[in-house]
């Protein structure tokens, strides 16, 4: 059982990793591209702001994909599953508000969408579920 229960949480840790990853990197590379994708004007200040969150969403992928091995436990599992859990579930919020207004159509947004909703359930579950007493309180 505690076994299964890490490796539920690896795949969650590593997933989330390749997925912000992936945003990040397109958000840094082809930001002028998705700014005009989604009717935004490509001037220096949106520009800046999409860099940055590109910025962000890579550096949430590399401290997820560095610390797949500690969210089962450990002291540092609950603050990574804590941050985790509040990024993808203020993010879903935001994401989800023009998706059921209509305003933001198009497969590519309402899958991001799912996928961010996805994640703030699964960290919601992992950071809300009991600690697992079969695990080490350090990682191996």
């Amino acid at each position: 059982m505690g076994e299964s229960n890490h490796m539920h949480t690896k795949m969650l840790m590593s997933f989330s990793a390749l997925f912000l990853a992936a945003l990040g990197i397109l958000a840094l590379f082809l930001t002028q591209r998705i700014l005009l994708h989604y009717g935004a004007y490509p001037g220096t200040f949106a520009v800046i702001i999409l860099k940055v969150v590109g910025g962000v969403l890579l550096g949430f992928a590399v401290l997820n994909w560095t610390a797949r091995a500690a969210l089962g436990g450990g002291a540092s599992g609950r603050p990574l599953a804590l941050g985790n859990f509040v990024h993808f579930a203020l993010v879903t919020l935001a994401l989800w508000r023009p998706v059921v207004a209509h305003a933001a159509g198009g497969y590519k947004f309402i899958t991001v969408t799912v996928l961010y909703t996805i994640f703030a359930v699964w960290f919601a579950v992992v950071l809300f579920s009991k600690p697992n007493p079969d695990r080490p309180s350090s990682p191996a």
